[in-house]
């Protein structure tokens, strides 16, 4: 092996790395020409193909509405399973999370502090209730802390089993981005 520091023939390596950099940097010129060209063509054909997304995806939307009011008009064929998958389509119910609020955080980490002999897990440093932790209690004990948990009604479930929702998804994100829609 051969020092960097050698001479190659009468080369100085500053020689070869200001060689080494030219070549290189035009091997990047001439990617980055392709991938410039490349994304020309694909802004110009969804430009091309923007009034047929966009009449497509305003049908999509009144289909997902009237998927969702059969979906509601028929909940007692989402009771066991709660979901079931028509067409490629998974369809019925879930069960949102909820979250946790409170009026008076103070109020929650006196309480918290009072009743628990460990409360550090269910607080954050800056001294607020910690919602991740408390999720983990009852519901009973989270009334008696002084909070209440909401938003836990089902949520109506529509959606593709296949990639083809992914790709539409940044499709449209990409035309909203750019402002074609």
């Amino acid at each position: 092996m051969i020092a960097f520091t050698e001479n190659l023939a009468g080369e100085s390596s500053r020689s070869r790395i200001e060689k080494g950099a030219r070549s290189y940097n035009e091997l990047r010129g001439e990617l980055a020409a392709v991938i410039g060209e490349l994304n020309e063509k694909i802004e110009a054909l969804t430009l091309k193909k923007l009034p047929l997304i966009k009449k497509l995806a305003g049908r999509a939307a009144e289909k997902h509405k009237e998927l969702e009011t059969a979906i509601l008009a028929a909940p007692q064929l989402f009771e066991k399973p709660r979901t079931a998958v028509f067409h490629g389509i998974k369809c019925g119910f879930r069960k949102n999370e909820g979250r946790i609020e409170f009026d008076d955080p103070e109020s929650v980490v006196e309480k918290i502090q009072q009743f628990f002999d460990a409360p550090e897990p269910y607080l954050r440093i800056v001294t607020q209730p910690n919602k991740e932790a408390l999720a983990a209690l009852p519901v009973a004990e989270l009334k008696r802390l002084g909070c209440r948990v909401v938003d836990t009604m089902d949520t109506v479930v529509i959606k593709s089993v296949d990639d083809a929702e992914k790709k539409i998804s940044v499709l449209l994100k990409g035309a909203l981005d750019a402002g074609l829609l």
